[in-house]
């Protein structure tokens, strides 16, 4: 099954740029692979959160808890990385 898809003219420049430079031969091609790496940072980053998740929830267990204070900072860091990956992506 086909999917018919609009690009943006930014978007469609890339695809130009990297089929000119020899690297993909369609622009199918280079979608597919971007959409695979892309899927597969994806997993990657939830499998990691999901190890991060467990690691936390293994540490309440043992009762090593934080203080609020703890926590507002750890949630400001993790933003900013949050955002930082956004960015970058």
């Amino acid at each position: 099954m086909g999917m018919t898809i609009t690009l943006s003219p930014e978007l469609e420049a890339v695809v130009r740029r990297e089929l000119e430079s020899g690297r993909y031969e369609t622009a199918e091609e280079y979608v597919a692979d971007a959409i695979q790496d892309l899927h597969e940072r994806l997993e990657e980053t939830l499998e990691e959160e999901r190890e991060q998740l467990d690691a936390s929830i293994a540490e309440a267990d043992r009762g090593e808890v934080a203080d609020e204070q703890q926590v507002r900072q750890e949630m400001r860091e993790m933003k900013a990385q949050w955002a930082k990956a956004r960015s970058a992506a």
